[in-house]
């Protein structure tokens, strides 16, 4: 045999000698970890029997108690509920016995030579599967137990009597005891094998676990990690991921129930003798903090606050420590990367997977599937735990995916009829494992007697009926500060509106002495009436606001009592918009669980409807304290979800009187004066936010309750009148509006006289209503009129007259006027600006209309005078780009202001010549605008045609022919026409005719022109006429003439007699429409052949 040979076959050996070596070595720690793990189970269930005997001789105690009057029904019930939940750990821990004895046989824990212990591991890993499904059942028993066992230590230390006191002391005394016997119930770190997600937050725990072994020279050595969120947000699961994606990189993986001292305790006494040492907290930290092998320690469950998380940290440079904790306040302890997670929901996409797999759904992965996945993870705020809930249910054929949401509310009926028997059923208990860590929680805070816990329980079921989102702070002391304001300000007004209807009254007609004091009598009477409120249910923390004087005080005692949630994790705290906001499950418990009855819900419905209500001021106030108004769209989401709750406690209220099968109607609500007044402020704040039909719904109603309680001509039923007139002028249902303007001002003539302030307001309302519905010369002596009379009555510089004089300059831009309009417009800006300030969204509205005017100008003088044009375009485009700022950050990107002033920039930016710009202006806007006022709204309409003509300008002619063929239909103006037809269609058609012109279409073009010529006529046909009429009528002959000329001129010729002369724009009087008067004053020369130029500005986008 070679030497070479010899040497390979000596180093093999002494290979396989140090395999064996090894083997040997590790079958032993694995036989000393069985033992340790078998002595464990055994010990745990020595535990149990001893906790369960305990707490079952604790309850003959509390028999013998409730005999002698110490104990209460709610008591006696959550005895029950143990008792229930005991029996069912009984059989567990008899299950797990006989396990046991059937892995460790007749020689019992104890390993007996090489061969037994290898003999009895084999036994166990056969048996791991049945063994950890029993220690689960196990684990969850342990979590009801000390959750009924937490609830009976509140309530014993809450007794009242002296006698209960004694008594419920060392009954507390004996139930903490037990809660620290309570065994532990090892965490199994296995990854569920639907796990789903958060791949990213993953990746970036490796990189700052990967990153943090240079930080022993510059920083320190202890590794910690802290990932916090709600229960069932899947932190523990994450941790155990991470666990298993990097087992390579760490030589053991230990856990530490934090959730109480003794759980934690038994941990470390686990963890010791696994690794070898004293079966002690003390030994095991000592040799995790010495080891030099890499570990990695999951503390979990660290919520109490209480808790000094910080005597579970062992040192030593190796290791990483990942905490889990519903507590925040835990972020502090991490000392790698960001330090800390947040875990809330799930991404869209991960939560729709993580249902799907859950539910075992083996389809493909279609629109319509993830459809239906998403309205279910939408509803269940896409938390992993409630979303692995859901999808057990659609897999045992509860219900189905299309009908789970069904399926979830009537579960929630289910439990909450259940309330007044003994526990629930397994099927209830499985489904309330979602909830039962808020549930402890929640009940913890009922039973703590204290202003903050009370105050704390208090925002919960406030919060639980308005929207879940981004409830902000200002909300909670508005509704403070703001009823103080409304009462002086009543004082102040109440004279002024006395002496108003003395004047209606003594205008109107003259009677007798004693019906003079019989009409007196009678109307203070009503007055009184309308005042009377019914009691006002507030929160306690509101009420106690009234009668403190210090706002102070107020907000740090609900700080406070906020902070307190936010340590809970019951709600969270945006630093940024000083608002908070709840998990859409903790927003669901808190409202819907079994002890929130259907008539508690009414009352914390009502309440939030109180607080809503107090929050909101009405014009004029709102104007001064809230003039942007910020706060009533950030009310919005509010204000619909305590309307949608309202509906459903009073549809739940019907259902229950029809099961009753009473023999009495039930009564009708009667709206009241605080119900109206609370409607009028929903109004306000759908009006602010762009939703004008929600608006005027809610402001119909407020009208005919004051004109059954006040009267039609009374102030305040004027008011509410005038304003379902703006929300139909915001709808563009101008002729409505129109027709209520109209009947106002004829009412207050009649009874104030022509030159009484509020007629002459009527009167400049009535005329912006008519240049809407293109009566252009009866808007402008309307107008006319109004400001003259203003300018005498209303003493001072008000903003009414600027309002009226930026009204009659728009009028006259829309009659080619623009010199005249430039003039009256300049003067309402700065008499505004004056008045209101600059950045006030009145006088951005004048501002926008001088922008306009501006672009006109020039564009008008671009051929003749290029300077003076580009100088009227530049100031109109920096107006424009002023005023979109401003809305953007006064009312935001979705509200109908802003898309008006994006239109406009869009038009001037256009009339520059970046044509480019402004078509992808109109392009991301006209998809919005039109979702959200509809098709037939004029500034949609006019926005198209704008819309139109930058793509005409760009050759994209059959985009722009579509979109026009669509705009010039006749029913998209009726509700704004005065009579067939409306001024915006004739700028639509007039558009058309030069998408026809520029394609070709001659015959088509043609056509279009002798339609627009019927609509001119039929609009002015016996009325006044104005300078748009008359010019509009000479520029559409002149182009029909052009192509009547472009059409000859492209057919064969042929003879024609002299006679037959084509007419031309010079033909004078013979070609004008019956009774249209001969062009005069302005030529063509100086009109451009823009429609763009003819259109008036629509003030309500």
């Amino acid at each position: 045999m070679d030497p070479f040979s010899v040497v390979v076959g000596v180093g093999s050996l002494i290979d396989l000698s140090l395999r064996l070596g090894k083997f040997l070595k590790d079958v032993h720690a694995s036989i000393a970890l069985y033992e340790g793990e078998i002595e464990s189970f055994l010990g745990e269930v020595q535990d149990l029997e001893s906790v369960n005997k305990s707490i079952a001789e604790l309850y003959q105690t509390e028999t013998v108690a409730i005999a002698h009057g110490h104990s209460e029904p709610q008591q006696l019930q959550v005895w029950q509920n143990t008792l229930k939940t005991l029996r069912s750990c009984t059989i567990s821990v008899e299950a797990l016995q006989t396990l046991l004895n059937e892995i460790t046989g007749k020689t019992g824990a104890k390993v007996a030579g090489l061969r037994d212990g290898i003999k009895k591991q084999l036994k166990k890993q056969s048996k791991d599967s049945e063994l950890i499904r029993i220690r689960q059942q196990l684990s969850s028993h342990r979590e009801s137990l000390s959750m009924s066992l937490t609830l009976l230590n509140l309530m014993y230390t809450q007794r009242d009597s002296k006698d209960s006191q004694v008594f419920g002391f060392k009954l507390h005394k004996q139930i903490a005891s037990l809660q620290a016997r309570l065994p532990l119930s090892e965490q199994d770190t296995t990854v569920s094998s639907i796990y789903t997600g958060r791949k990213g937050y993953l990746d970036g725990l490796k990189q700052a676990f990967d990153s943090s072994h240079g930080l022993s020279e510059h920083g320190p050595t202890h590794k910690r990690f802290v990932v916090c969120g709600l229960g069932g947000a899947g932190k523990t699961q994450f941790c155990c991921k991470f666990a298993s994606d990097n087992k390579q990189r760490f030589w053991g993986v230990f856990t530490v129930d934090a959730s109480s001292l003794g759980n934690a305790q038994q941990s470390f006494v686990a963890i010791a003798k696994a690794c070898g040492t004293d079966p002690n907290e003390r030994a095991a930290k000592s040799w995790l903090s010495s080891s030099d092998r890499p570990w990695l320690l999951l503390i979990d469950n660290a919520d109490d606050t209480n808790l000094d998380i910080e005597s579970y940290f062992p040192d030593g440079e190796y290791g990483l420590t990942l905490i889990t904790t519903r507590n925040p306040t835990v972020k502090m302890h991490g000392t790698i990367g960001q330090r800390f997670y947040h875990f809330d929901k799930l991404d869209d996409d991960e939560a729709n997977e993580l249902l799907l797999r859950a539910a075992d759904n083996q389809e493909p992965r279609t629109p319509t599937l993830m459809q239906l996945a998403s309205a279910i993870t939408t509803r269940l705020g896409a938390l992993p735990l409630a979303l692995i809930h859901a999808g057990n249910a659609i897999k045992a054929n509860y219900c189905k995916l299309s009908t789970y949401i069904p399926y979830y509310e009537l579960s929630w009926q289910l439990i909450r009829q259940s309330q007044n028997k003994a526990g629930h059923d397994e099927d209830d208990a499985e489904y309330m494992k979602v909830y039962a860590s808020y549930e402890i929680v929640f009940r913890g805070l009922e039973a703590i007697r204290s202003q903050r816990y009370s105050d704390a329980v208090q925002l919960l079921k406030l919060f639980s009926f308005l929207h879940y989102e981004h409830i902000p702070f200002e909300f909670l002391t508005g509704a403070v500060k703001h009823p103080s304001i409304q009462r002086e300000f009543d004082t102040q007004a109440s004279e002024s509106l006395k002496e108003e209807e003395e004047t209606l009254v003594s205008f109107a007609w003259q009677p007798s002495l004693w019906l003079k004091h019989l009409q007196s009598t009678f109307d203070t009477f009503k007055m009184k009436q309308f005042k009377i409120q019914n009691p006002v249910i507030l929160p306690t923390f509101l009420l106690d606001a009234e009668l403190s004087n210090s706002s102070y005080d107020f907000n740090v005692r609900l700080r406070e009592a906020l902070y307190l949630l936010v340590q809970l994790l019951l709600v969270t705290y945006h630093e940024n918009s000083d608002s908070y906001s709840m998990h859409p499950l903790v927003h669901t418990w808190v409202r819907e669980r079994p002890q929130m009855t259907i008539q508690i819900q009414a009352v914390w419905c009502e309440a939030a409807l109180h607080t809503l209500s107090r929050c909101v001021l009405l014009p004029p106030l709102n104007e001064s304290v809230d003039p942007r108004g910020n706060l009533a769209r950030k009310l919005l989401p509010h204000v619909v979800s305590v309307g949608k709750y309202q509906e459903k406690i009073e549809r739940e209220f019907e259902n229950n009187r029809k099961t009753r099968n009473s023999p009495w109607p039930a009564l009708q609500s009667r709206l009241i004066p605080w119900r109206a007044l609370f409607l009028a402020k929903c109004a306000l704040v759908y009006s602010e936010s762009g939703y004008f039909v929600e608006a005027e719904n809610c402001l119909r109603t407020v009208m005919k309750f004051n004109r059954g309680f006040l009267g039609h001509n009374h102030p305040r039923t004027e008011r509410v009148t005038l304003a379902v007139s703006d929300c139909l002028w915001q709808q563009c249902r101008v002729n409505e509006a129109a027709n209520i303007h109209e009947q106002l001002f004829q009412a207050n003539f009649r009874t104030l006289g022509p030159d009484h302030p509020r007629t002459l307001n009527l009167m400049a309302k009535l005329g912006e209503s008519r240049r809407q519905q293109g009566r252009l010369a009866e808007s402008i002596e309307l107008l006319t009129k109004a400001m003259a009379g203003m300018k005498i009555q209303l003493p001072g510089k008000d903003p009414a007259t600027y309002h009226a004089l930026e009204q009659l300059g728009s009028t006259l831009r829309t009659c080619f006027r623009f010199e005249d309009a430039k003039e009256h417009q300049e003067q309402a800006v700065a008499g505004m600006k004056l008045c209101l300030g600059e950045n006030n969204l009145r006088t951005l509205i004048a501002m926008e209309e001088l922008a306009i005017t501006y672009k006109e100008l020039g564009t008008l003088h671009t051929d003749s005078n290029q300077e003076l044009g580009r100088q009227f375009l530049e100031t109109a485009h920096n107006l424009a780009m002023f005023i979109v700022e401003q809305r953007k950050q006064q009312l935001g990107d979705k509200q109908p202001h802003t898309w008006m002033a994006q239109g406009t920039l869009g038009r001037i930016k256009a009339a520059m010549g970046d044509v480019d710009e402004a078509e992808r202006i109109f392009s991301d806007l006209s998809p919005v605008a039109t979702r959200h006022l509809g098709g037939s709204h004029l500034g949609v309409l006019s926005h198209k045609n704008h819309h139109s003509r930058i793509l005409i300008q760009q050759k994209r002619y059959n985009e722009a022919e579509i979109i026009l063929l669509d705009i010039t239909r006749p029913e998209r103006y009726r509700t704004a026409s005065f009579k067939s037809d409306h001024p915006d269609r004739w700028e639509a058609l007039w558009t058309l005719v030069e998408c026809f012109q520029k394609q070709g279409k001659i015959g088509r073009s043609l056509a279009t022109c002798k339609e627009l010529l019927e609509a001119v006529r039929a609009i002015t046909q016996g009325e006044k006429q104005t300078e748009i009429s008359s010019t509009f009528w000479q520029m559409v002959l002149a182009k029909k003439t052009e192509l009547m000329a472009t059409k000859d001129s492209r057919m064969p010729r042929r003879p024609t007699s002299s006679s037959s002369q084509p007419l031309t724009a010079k033909s004078g009087p013979a070609i004008m429409a019956p009774g249209m008067p001969a062009f005069g004053s302005h030529s063509l020369i100086n009109v451009p052949l823009d429609a763009g130029d003819i259109r008036r500005r629509v003030t309500t986008w």
